[in-house]
């Protein structure tokens, strides 16, 4: 995905960790909603997303080291479907752990 809503995606698959690893980008302002369809898959991944968010201004500092840090959650995986809110101005990572 390029530029669709300013949001902006690549996607591996890691072998040896059995990994689908997407990297999203949302450089718009205003949350966006994607969904993720993973059809065809045979076993329920188990899948998490590490953001890291924050005013383009913003940095780390003494007082404040951890104001732009990763933040991880799980994500739940309903219909073959993975749905996350990507924060505005937010780099994404979700890892989906798949048997195939």
């Amino acid at each position: 995905m390029t530029g669709q809503n300013g949001l902006y995606a690549s996607a591996v698959k890691d072998e040896t960790t059995k990994e689908v690893i997407l990297k999203i980008v949302n450089t718009g302002v205003s949350s966006e909603e994607v969904v993720i369809d993973l059809k065809g898959l045979k076993t329920k991944p188990k899948a998490e997303i590490i953001t890291i968010n924050g005013d383009y201004e913003a940095a780390n500092s003494f007082e404040q080291p951890e104001l732009i840090s990763p933040k991880s959650n799980s994500i739940k995986v309903e219909n073959s479907q993975l749905i996350v809110v990507l924060d505005g101005m937010s780099f994404n990572m979700i890892k989906a752990t798949i048997p195939y």
